[in-house]
Formats: structure tokens, sequence, C-alpha cells
């Protein structure tokens, strides 16, 4: 009895390999290559409001993004001068056929880690997410809209559990190469 019951773990693990249909390599779809917008690298002028998340000013960064390989995921890399100091980050954004959004993950050298789900109508890109902080829910949304040939224009918004939205931050990019 041990045999069989072998033998058919052995079937089921392997019969897929030994199907004479070879499987068919995944290809990015038209929603994977409406990430190619955010390619290159970018430089950002931001205005951040003072609230809780400490006092507003005037911020920079520069953010470089490229394929992953495949051309499945965008990955990009940051830095910026906020007006708490100096910080880095690491983001990746893809699209997930199985849910029909797109997904972003961040983290940075805050201690931050943000997970974001993303839509896209036309040129405009809105990411939602949700974090504990304090104790509290907080709700955030990221609305990033492509300014053709080079550019994008954002605002980024926080609501404390079911609350109003109150602006964060918003500013532009433009594409330097």
């Amino acid at each position: 009895m041990r045999k069989q019951a072998v033998t058919a773990v052995l079937f089921v693990l392997c019969g897929p390999l030994a199907s004479p249909q070879a499987p068919q390599k995944l290809q990015p779809g038209p929603e994977h290559k409406k990430l190619a917008y955010m390619l290159g690298t970018w430089t950002s002028e931001d205005e951040v409001k003072p609230g809780p998340y400490g006092p507003g000013g005037k911020m920079t960064s520069t953010e470089t993004c490229e394929w992953f390989t495949g051309e499945f995921a965008v990955v990009c890399r940051s830095d910026a001068k906020t007006p708490m100091g100096v910080e880095k980050a690491l983001s990746i954004m893809s699209y997930d056929p199985g849910e029909g959004h797109y997904v972003y993950f961040e983290t940075n050298t805050s201690g931050e880690n943000v997970v974001a789900t993303g839509t896209v109508a036309g040129r405009t890109w809105t990411w939602t997410g949700q974090s504990r902080m304090g104790g509290k829910v907080w709700r955030s949304r990221f609305i990033l809209t492509e300014v053709p040939p080079d550019g994008t224009t954002y605002k980024f918004e926080m609501a404390e559990g079911d609350g109003p939205w109150a602006e964060v931050m918003h500013g532009k990019q433009t594409r330097v190469r």
C-alpha cells in the first residue's frame, strides 16, 4: 500500500513535467505594460503639510525605476530630503491578474513598510492602503496623474478610521532620463 501512495504522489508532482505539451511561458499583459510610464530617473518637488507625522515643509527626491527581469514588475529606489531628514526607499509595483488590481510594496529607512493596491483610469493612478499607527487604523490614498511626455502630478491623503481625507503632501515629478 505504501508503494502505491508514493507512486500516486510522484504522478501528481511530476505528471505535468512529463506532459507532451510544454508549458507556455507567461508574457506581460497590457496591464503590466502600463507600468512602463514609471520607468526612468525622476526628480520630485513636494510640499508636505504639517500634521501628526511631523513638521511640514519642502521635500525633494530622486527616484530611479526599472523593469524587474521578465517585465512583470517595476523596481524603484529613491533618495529623499524631507523636513525630518534624509530617507531612502525601495519599492515594487506590479499587476496581479488574479485579483484584478495593481500592487505596491515599499520599505524605507524610517522603518515603514507600505502595502497598497491600485487602479488606473486613463492617465490617473489611484493607490489605497491601510496601516496601524499609535493604536489607530489609518487609510491612505495616493493619486498620481501622468503628464506626458515626462511628468506627473500627485497628492497623498490620509484618514483616521472612517474619517475624512486630509492632504498630507502634493507635488510633481519630472523624468530626467
